[in-house]
């Protein structure tokens, strides 16, 4: 008799041996699966194992990369503090009658973006655009020598 009774009522008999008296039993705990069916799941399992490998070192060197580029801060420059800054330049030069070629450059690169940008035509326009209705609002008077609004 086997000293672990208990697994006696969990085993089957022998095949070796015709009786249950014989003093070979086979324990059956688990599952059984065919070795076709075991190599696909652990087939499976190696290509899952890789996948997650794979996404892994791929994160990290997307993460490396993104600390690569953004290393440090960025300080843009403001265009607003230039413009203000230019902007009353302009006005200090007309009220004291600078020449033009006391011009900072800074003004100089914001007055050529300015032209360049295309925003001086779309003043100019909305200017023309302001002039020309004005004009078409205003009459002539009776005697033809004085227009009237």
């Amino acid at each position: 008799m086997s000293a672990y009774g208990h697994e006696h009522m969990y085993s089957t008999r022998s095949l070796s041996a015709g009786s249950e008296m014989g003093s070979s039993f086979v324990l059956e705990s688990g599952f059984y699966i065919t070795s076709f069916s075991a190599t696909i799941f652990i087939a499976g399992f190696a290509t899952l194992g890789l996948l997650l490998v794979t996404l892994l070192v791929s994160m990290a060197m997307m993460l490396q990369s993104c600390q690569n580029s953004n290393g440090g801060v960025i300080e843009l420059r403001n265009i607003n503090d230039d413009y203000s800054y230019c902007k009353i330049h302009s006005l200090h030069a007309k009220l004291n009658n600078l020449e033009e070629y006391n011009v900072p450059n800074i003004c100089k690169d914001l007055a050529l973006q300015y032209i360049k940008g295309g925003q001086y035509v779309r003043d100019l326009d909305s200017t023309k655009s302001v002039i020309e209705d004005y004009f078409n609002g205003v009459k002539p008077s009776e005697d033809g020598l004085d227009v009237a609004s």
